[in-house]
């Protein structure tokens, strides 16, 4: 599928150029790897959408997934440091939850059901813990809209 390759290929691009700008800049450091993990989550999706076999399938929704855990935990850390605030203690709890969320991945059978076969490709059956995941996504998300106040 070309939509989500042309956009990985332009958040990587984009991330890059943000990075090379200043290394050194956490605020840049951030802001790439947070792009990085939507791209991994783009590109892994659009191989997804054309394999041809559940197992294949089901390797390429961890892919994806690989990506997708970061996003709320970079948004998070992202935006606290782009608005001054020193929030240590919370940025690593929530990559501490992040990388519990990605053993469980790939350890636990129960954060990816199986997937589902449609006729345009495969798409990841969620489990308890993606279920799990997908409370903590949104949660995070919304904690972002209080910080700074």
């Amino acid at each position: 599928s070309y939509p989500p390759i042309i956009m990985a290929i332009l958040y990587l691009v984009s991330g890059a150029f943000v990075f090379l700008k200043n290394p050194r800049s956490t605020l840049n450091r951030i802001f790439s790897a947070y792009w990085l993990s939507v791209a991994v989550w783009l590109f892994g999706s659009a191989i997804e959408y054309s394999i041809h076999t559940e197992t294949e399938a089901l390797l390429w929704a961890k892919v994806i997934f690989c990506g997708v855990i970061f996003i709320p935990t970079l948004f998070y850390h992202f935006t606290s440091v782009f608005l001054g605030q020193r929030k240590i203690v919370s940025n690593r709890v929530h990559y501490l939850i992040s990388m519990v969320f990605l053993g469980l991945l790939f350890g636990s059978g129960r954060f990816l059901d199986g997937v589902y076969r449609y006729e345009w490709g495969y798409y990841a059956k969620s489990g308890f813990w993606m279920n799990v995941f997908l409370l903590y996504f949104f949660v995070t998300y919304s904690a972002v809209c209080s910080i700074g106040q």
